[in-house]
């Protein structure tokens, strides 16, 4: 019992820790982004500044740059555990039985193909959703500095048209995005259900035909 509750202490304080580093790692990553993408910006030549407005600047600055950072800090907070459970996980399957091993490798390519493509399609939509957002925000931003010319001529009816254009666009981006995104998790779900029918229907017949593989090993590879 006093093994079980030391354990957990140190579990809970390493735990505590590593969320407190990579706390610390995203907040640094995104500092540095900021002032980097910044620089790079006020070093681009007039010609650029010519083509961009104020609130597309600003929108990269602001809404893109947080969007790009969130995931990120996401993945470095998970990446150490995925390595740890992912190099175990290999260990103990191959352990109990390289033949199921290789039957499970068989998933693996066609998930790698599935989500490269999904990938590589999102992120040329996200791109257009947030190029829409900047255009809106552009619109929002010389809306409001000119409020008073947009009130004399009675044109805010005008700037509503051009901002729900330019989020409309950016809506319809994204339903695209959440459609695909629902087809990738499906397609992928069932080549892993597949991959699973396989090393049960093949760990079954050895498992009866009384070869290397236990019940019990097959619930552990399964596991």
């Amino acid at each position: 019992m006093g093994y079980y509750i030391a354990f957990n202490l140190v579990q809970t304080c390493f735990g505590v820790c590593r969320q407190v580093c990579f706390s610390i790692m995203g907040k640094r990553i995104g500092y540095k982004s900021r002032n980097v993408l910044f620089s790079a910006i006020l070093r681009q030549d007039i010609a650029f500044f010519d083509g961009m407005s104020t609130g597309q600047l600003t929108a990269r600055l602001g809404q893109d740059l947080m969007q790009m950072l969130q995931p990120l800090n996401w993945a470095i907070s998970q990446m150490l555990q995925a390595m740890l459970s992912l190099s175990g996980g290999l260990f103990m399957c191959l352990y109990v039985s390289w033949k199921l091993s290789m039957l499970a490798f068989t998933s693996i390519f066609p998930v790698i193909v599935i989500t490269q493509t999904y990938a590589e399609w999102s992120s040329r939509l996200n791109l257009e959703m947030r190029v829409a957002l900047g255009d809106a925000s552009s619109v929002a931003t010389e809306a409001f500095a000119n409020i008073r010319t947009v009130r004399s001529f009675s044109s805010e009816w005008l700037e509503e048209k051009n901002y729900e254009k330019n989020t409309g666009i950016a809506l319809r981006k994204g339903l695209r995005e959440s459609f695909g995104s629902a087809l990738q998790n499906l397609l992928s779900s069932y080549t892993n259900l597949s991959a699973g029918i396989l090393i049960l229907w093949y760990g079954g017949l050895v498992v009866l035909a009384d070869g290397p593989l236990s019940v019990g090993k097959l619930i552990t590879f399964q596991l």
